[in-house]
This record gives structure tokens, C-alpha cells and sequence, in this order.
């Protein structure tokens, strides 16, 4: 009987040291996004502005009081429309003297010449002396003179009195009203009334560095170079032109090359002043493979993915990226293939030929959104 409790121990202890069979640990998570393929842009780019073709700041030509304005401000006007007035009394006054004047020389002439005109067969017949008609021929040609004169006073003056009435030189729009109406303006003082700005066509002025003027010099001579002009709204699709102007030389001090891109800008929501991003583009790369930039990791011997294949296993794979692209993908040159599986989320925690856990796929908008999140984050990639 006591050796089978003594068994009976013995063997509650040997069960008792037994290891507990090890569970086993989950597959890493992760989210996957297919590679996509399509044509993208191969371009150059360049941080810029907007800024208009013309841009006219109106002054006042005349000194005087100023009696009214007759735009609405901020608005569009056309070429023509009056837009500033300035007293006319003096300058009509101005005019009304000269106008008087002309009258008066004219008749002057006209008796200089009736009389030169009497005298001349006199003259012949010795009835006057020749000194005598020559003053008469003498006086002929200064009222002429004198008449011409006057004339160019009423021009000037006629040309100050149109001056009082400010007139838009092109099509454009106004800025605010800088004088307001009652104040005395002055002739050629450095005093702006308002701006005008043409607002469509526009320009998008932006630099690349020198080292692509070759490249640029050489695709623009193929064909007219397009520009993607963006600003920082994502419900705002980018705005499209075309090269219009290859600055004559390179900014020493930057080693930059200024560029201006011709946009039409017919919904006028680009603005003077506004900061904008361009992308010259050079040409399209068809058929390019695309996979978001939070899938790609980098190490000192260069980028890499990871990929799950068709039994559900990470793969490292090698890569080569080129250009990145405004959507926040970049492309991939070497290394993928079309409809391959890239894993997105969650790769710090897989094992390059070990299984994963798949929990969610996104298409390349949703990919897009994780990219643009971790960006505004600040978080590493």
C-alpha cells in the first residue's frame, strides 16, 4: 500500500514538471495595395508663382483734384471703360484759350496774305518799293509760324484735358481704389490710384536648376513643352499650360534658370502673388509601374518592398524607383511586376519568407490617403 502511494506521487510530480506545449504566435497583420500600371509623366520640378502677363499701374498724368471713380473695385473691366476722373475745369479752360488763339492767328494769316497777295502787281510797277513787299512776304511766313504754334498749344492742351479722364488700357482686373476721390493728384508723382492685372492668360514663373537646361533645350525643340501647375488643394485638379519663356541666362548667385509657362486660366483662380508648384514636363512614360511611397523601405544598398505571394509569404524584393509623382507614388523601373501584391502597412514586423496575415487590401486612392497621412504626420518612411 505505501508503494503505490509513493507511486502515485512520484508520478503527480513528473506531471507537474512537464513543459506546457508552446502556443502558437500570430501571423504579422499587414495591408496590401496591388501595382498599378499606367501612364505617368516624366517632368522636372520647379517651386513657383503666378504673376500676370500685363500689369499696369494707373497714375495720374495731370495735377488736380480727384472727382470720381467708376469701377466697381476688385472687378473686371474692359479695355475702354473709364475708370477715374480728375477735375477738367482748368484744362478746359486751358482749351478754350488755345482755341482762341488759333482763331486769331488764322486771321492774322489770312490778312498777311490778302495784303502780300494786293501788293504783288504793284510791286511790279514800281508803285511799292521791293523791301516793302518782301515784309509782306515776311509777315505772311510768321503768321504761319505763329499759327502753327498756337495750334500745338490747343494739341497740348486738348491731349491734358483727355488726361483728366482715366481710361482702362487693356482688359484686366482692378485692384482697390489706392486714392479716394477729393484728394489732390500730381503730375508725374510716384502716387499709384490703382492696379490692373490681366488675370487670363497667366503666367506661372518658377526655376529649375541648370543642370536640366540642356534636357529642357533639347525636348522643347521637338515640340512645345506642357506644364502642370498645382496649388495646395486637394479638391483643386492641376492647372495646365505651356512653355512660353526660357530665361537668356542662368542666375549666377543660385545656378536656377528662371521659366514661364503661359496658362489660359479662364475660371481666374489663379492669382497674382499665389504660390504654386510646376512640373515641366518632358515626356509620358507609358505603361509605368506604380506602387505608393509608404511601400517602399531604403537601406544603405538601396530600396526595397515586400511582397506577398501566391502561398501568402512576405518576399523581399529588390528594387530601382525613379520619379516620383504628384499622387504620392513613385515610379518603379526594376524589380515588379504588373497585378503583384505589395504590402503597405504593417511591414515592420514581417519576415522576408515567412507567412502573413492579410487583413485588408486598398486600391491606389485609398493608398494614396495612407501616404498623404503619414506626410502630414511627419512620420519617417
Amino acid at each position: 500500500m505505501k508503494n503505490v502511494i509513493v507511486f502515485a506521487l512520484v508520478a503527480i510530480s513528473i506531471l507537474g514538471c512537464a513543459k506546457k506545449p508552446k502556443q502558437a504566435k500570430p501571423l504579422p497583420a499587414v495591408t496590401v495595395t496591388p501595382v498599378i500600371q499606367q501612364t505617368v509623366p516624366l517632368y522636372i520640378e520647379g517651386v513657383g508663382h503666378i504673376e500676370p502677363i500685363n500689369s499696369v499701374e494707373i497714375k495720374s498724368q495731370v495735377t488736380g483734384v480727384m472727382t470720381g471713380y467708376y469701377f466697381n473695385r476688385g472687378k473686371d473691366v474692359k479695355k475702354g471703360d473709364l475708370l477715374v476722373t480728375v477735375d477738367p475745369r482748368p484744362y478746359q479752360a486751358q482749351v478754350d484759350e488755345a482755341e482762341a488763339a488759333v482763331a486769331r492767328n488764322m486771321a492774322s494769316l489770312k490778312y498777311a496774305e490778302d495784303t502780300a497777295r494786293r501788293n504783288a502787281p504793284l510791286v511790279q510797277d514800281d508803285y511799292i518799293s521791293q523791301n516793302k513787299y518782301d515784309d509782306l512776304v515776311t509777315n505772311v511766313l510768321t503768321g504761319e509760324a505763329t499759327l502753327k504754334q498756337s495750334q500745338a498749344s490747343l494739341d497740348d492742351a486738348e491731349v491734358n484735358l483727355g488726361y483728366c479722364y482715366i481710361y482702362a488700357p487693356m482688359d484686366g482686373r482692378t485692384s482697390d481704389l489706392l486714392v479716394d476721390p477729393g484728394n489732390l493728384v500730381y503730375q508725374g508723382a510716384n502716387e499709384t490710384l490703382l492696379t490692373m492685372n490681366q488675370l487670363s492668360p497667366i503666367y506661372a514663373t518658377f526655376s529649375i536648376p541648370d543642370r536640366y537646361l540642356p534636357t529642357v533645350q533639347r525636348y522643347n525643340q521637338k515640340c512645345p513643352l506642357r506644364v502642370l501647375v498645382s496649388v495646395e488643394d486637394e479638391d483643386c485638379p492641376p492647372y495646365e499650360g505651356v512653355l512660353d519663356l526660357i530665361d537668356n541666362q542662368v542666375t549666377v548667385s543660385t545656378g536656377m534658370v528662371t521659366m514661364k509657362a503661359n496658362l489660359p486660366n479662364e475660371d481666374k483662380f489663379l492669382w497674382p502673388g499665389q504660390f504654386v508648384n510646376c512640373h515641366l514636363v518632358l515626356e509620358m512614360l507609358n505603361d509605368a509601374l506604380l506602387i505608393p511611397t509608404a511601400c517602399i523601405q531604403f537601406t544603405t544598398n538601396g530600396h526595397y518592398v515586400y511582397i506577398v505571394d501566391k502561398e501568402g509569404n512576405a518576399e523581399k524584393r529588390t528594387i530601382e524607383v525613379g520619379q516620383f509623382q504628384p499622387t504620392s507614388t513613385r515610379v518603379v523601373t526594376k524589380g515588379l511586376h504588373p497585378g503583384e501584391t505589395v504590402i503597405l502597412e504593417g511591414q515592420v514586423n514581417v519576415i522576408d519568407g515567412k507567412p502573413v496575415s492579410v487583413k485588408g487590401t486598398k486600391d491606389a486612392k485609398q493608398a494614396i490617403a495612407v501616404q498623404q497621412q503619414i506626410e502630414q504626420s511627419g512620420m519617417p518612411q
